[in-house]
């Protein structure tokens, strides 16, 4: 029965094609919205969330805010290391300084770290080394750079050709010994700044004593230690500096990365929701349209109903013929809406560089199941109207 009932529907849909498909076009719409917008969330969501955790190692980031005449010094971070679930510390400060090669000069980002900064931050070197303890202890005018300042300060042809050339920083000669290694940045880094540009590191020490930075550590990153959670360094990071600020939660603040993509999947989240109900709206206005359509259709075969009820077909039979023919003008609509998804997805990761939009499965399902409701719910009128037809009063109609 349920197979006739499906024959039935798909000739009555292939016996009216313009009005079947125009009926659909509001299921295509709201099918494609939902889809295209859902997708495009989810995939900026997923490159945000990749950038993060290529560009920002896990630590947890903390700012001085009020010292309360307890000061933080280079003795009270070596403390800190390497006790209970605290591993690395370094300190940082950052500031803009020109850097300038010959005659070329450019606008850099400045670090001032200590050596265990490239642990903590997952630095990975190109070429030559990074900071090391005796550029601390002696006050070494040395830096380590970033890929583009060897390429577009110093103008080598190849970074390791950098490695012992000079830069000016700030007016004082440093020493390049090691070059950060290059990686390719995605559509997202760049839009959000995330990628590397003209950056420096420095030592912490060097610092004090070329550009009369305050010995005072107001800044400062730490990572877990090896087999521990950062959520367990982090609390005993903070249960430290509760302890020496006087309990004062105001004095400091702690920045973990990864509450920072817990904030960001929750936006992305609620903004995926949003687009989808915006969508779902086409949707329903498409369900209208099955809905009008279905009644017309009722109409129009008044008489067929009256002759399928006079020789034997029940109530639930026309019922189910009908509402056969209405999920399947969804579902088709929502077939359509789902391949024109797909290529214009495809479409947009060909023309965004290193950006990949996709239709996820669990979209596609969200749509064939909405789809299928709209149909179900809005055939449901119109097939119950013809299934409580009486056939003597059906086959009087004209």
């Amino acid at each position: 029965m349920l197979l006739e009932s499906l024959k039935m529907a798909w000739v009555s849909v292939r016996g009216n094609k313009m009005r079947s498909f125009l009926t659909m076009l509001g299921i295509i719409i709201g099918v494609f919205s939902l889809t295209v917008l859902v997708s495009v969330v989810s995939s900026v969501s997923d490159s945000i969330n990749g950038a993060v955790s290529r560009l920002a190692a896990p630590t947890v980031e903390v700012l001085i805010i009020n010292d309360k005449g307890h000061p933080l010094t280079m003795d009270d971070l070596s403390a800190m290391e390497n006790t209970g679930s605290i591993g690395s510390v370094s300190p940082e400060s950052q500031f803009s300084l020109p850097i300038k090669s010959g005659y070329i000069t450019k606008d850099a980002q400045v670090y001032c770290v200590a050596p265990m900064y490239q642990e903590i931050q997952a630095i990975k070197i190109g070429s030559g080394r990074f900071i090391k303890e005796p550029d601390m202890e002696n006050h070494t005018q040395v830096v380590v750079v970033s890929a583009d300042v060897t390429r577009e300060v110093m103008k080598v042809a190849r970074p390791q050709d950098a490695i012992g050339g000079h830069v000016t920083l700030g007016g004082y000669d440093f020493v390049v010994v090691g070059v950060i290694a290059e990686e390719k940045s995605d559509a997202v880094e760049e839009l959000l700044y995330f990628s590397q540009s003209y950056n420096c590191y420095i030592p912490w020490n060097c610092a004090i004593r070329s550009f009369n930075q305050a010995q005072h550590i107001n800044r400062f990153a730490i990572s877990a230690a090896p087999g521990k959670s950062l959520a367990d360094a982090q609390n005993e990071l903070g249960a430290k500096l509760l302890e020496r600020f006087d309990g004062d939660e105001e004095a400091f603040h702690l920045l973990n990365i990864d509450d920072a993509l817990t904030s960001i999947n929750t936006i992305t989240a609620t903004l995926s929701l949003l687009m989808g109900s915006v969508a779902g709206i086409s949707l329903l206005v498409g369900g209208i349209g099955i809905m009008n359509i279905m009644l017309v259709s009722v109409t129009e075969r008044t008489r067929e109903i009256g002759i399928r009820k006079a020789i034997g077909a029940t109530r639930s039979t026309i019922l189910q013929q009908f509402l056969m023919e209405s999920l399947m003008i969804s579902l088709m609509g929502c077939a359509v809406g789902l391949l024109l998804s797909w290529g214009v997805l495809s479409l947009a990761s060909s023309a965004v560089p290193n950006m990949s939009f996709r239709l996820s499965p669990g979209v596609m399902m969200l749509s064939a199941g909405f789809s299928s409701f709209i149909g179900l719910v809005f055939g449901l009128y119109p097939a119950n109207k013809a299934a409580k037809m009486k056939p003597i009063d059906a086959l009087r109609a004209v």
